[in-house]
């Protein structure tokens, strides 16, 4: 029973592995010093699209326009 889950090649990781996911997690769901400046980019990015988004009264234009 013991070896069906438990071959090295299925559950077994290196010092190295565990060391990448490990550093990989924190870096995915931590800001790090260097983070910020990337996150920030990003919602600086998605602000100018939502502003942009809602400047879609071209109905209203094409109304002024008909009248």
């Amino acid at each position: 029973m013991n070896n069906i889950n438990m071959t090295p090649d299925a559950n077994v990781m290196s010092g190295d592995e565990l060391k990448a996911l490990l550093y990989m997690t924190i870096r995915g769901n931590v800001k790090l010093p260097v983070a910020p400046v990337q996150t920030q980019n990003v919602e600086v990015q998605s602000a100018e699209v939502q502003k942009r988004e809602p400047k879609r009264p071209e109905p209203q234009s094409l109304l002024n326009r008909e009248a």
